[in-house]
C-alpha cells in the first residue's frame, strides 16, 4: 500500500516521517514529541477501549456513576475476575 501510495518506508531512527504504522501501543511521550505533520495510527491509552476486558471494566465503572447514560450495552463479565457473579 506504502509503495502503492507512493509512500517512502524509512527507518525507526528517521525523524522526519510523516505516518507512522505500528501495532505496538505508543505512549504520551512519543505523541507530544509529534511534529504538527506527524501521524500515528494509534493513541496513549487506546488498550483502555480496544480490548474487551479493560473495555468492559470502564463501561461498568461508567454505569455505575450514569446508569441513565451507560445503559446501552450487553451485561458482560470479566473472567476469570467476576467468575461467581457469571455463575
Amino acid at each position: 500500500v506504502a509503495d502503492r501510495l507512493n509512500y517512502e518506508t524509512t527507518d525507526d531512527d528517521e525523524e522526519n516521517w510523516d505516518l507512522c504504522w505500528s501495532d505496538l501501543s505508543v505512549s504520551a511521550d512519543r505523541v507530544s514529541r509529534l511534529k504538527c505533520f506527524q501521524l500515528l495510527n494509534h493513541f496513549p491509552g487506546m488498550l483502555e477501549i480496544c480490548r474487551k476486558g479493560p473495555l468492559s471494566r470502564n463501561m461498568q465503572r461508567m454505569s455505575q456513576r450514569l446508569p441513565s447514560d451507560y445503559n446501552f450495552y450487553p451485561m458482560s463479565y470479566i473472567l476469570p475476575d467476576q467468575l461467581e457473579e457469571f455463575v
